[in-house]
């Protein structure tokens, strides 16, 4: 077994160059297995690859955010804390949740709250690799304006998670954000060229 540590000033939440151990909660690795659809083994293993890396903070309302990716494509972040000389991950947050940077511009671009978020599917990564988002050009600009671009670029690590391959429409989406201001002027643009 090999312990996963990380230097709490290369993450931005303390000073201390002293290598202290990675925890992760129960609640974390429920809240990973849900949005990115993978087994409790594999998140495992991935975080202590992760952790053994370079990883990257930034620090948010919400907390300390450590950049969670897959080959340098953004899915979400582990929210961490410094507890005891102990790194805790205490849960992590899918790109497009509230409390990400990425999900704040997507729900002041879109006025989508948490709940619109569940409803659409927005807010797994099953859900979001269902609608058919890339095909659609205003969809994809949206998503990409939003800094969420990276999920539709998952193909390779999308095939061996536990997904199902069926696409669905994405119209309801759409019907969802007709009004929306981005769409309007989205219109506006393409009408004009």
């Amino acid at each position: 077994m090999k312990y996963a540590f990380a230097i709490p000033a290369k993450l931005g939440i303390t000073d201390s160059q002293d290598a202290l151990p990675v925890y992760i909660q129960q609640h974390a690795l429920l809240r990973m297995a849900e949005r990115l659809s993978m087994q409790n083994g594999l998140i495992l293993f991935t975080i202590s690859l992760f952790f053994n890396g370079k990883p990257n903070a930034i620090h948010t309302k919400s907390g300390h955010l450590i950049t969670f990716d897959y080959n340098e494509k953004k899915l979400g972040y582990l929210v961490v804390d410094l507890i005891d000389h102990k790194i805790i991950i205490k849960t992590f947050l899918f790109l497009t949740n509230d409390g990400t940077p990425e999900g704040e511009k997507l729900a002041s671009i879109t006025k989508l709250k948490k709940l619109d978020k569940k409803f659409l599917d927005l807010d797994t990564l099953k859900g979001i690799s269902k609608l058919a988002i890339k095909e659609h050009s205003e969809l994809y600009k949206l998503f990409s304006e939003a800094g969420c671009a990276d999920l539709f670029e998952l193909t390779d690590l999308t095939t061996f998670l536990d997904m199902d391959s069926v696409q669905k429409n994405p119209d309801m989406l759409l019907k969802y954000l007709q009004d929306n201001h981005f769409f309007l002027s989205f219109s506006k643009t393409e009408n004009q060229k």
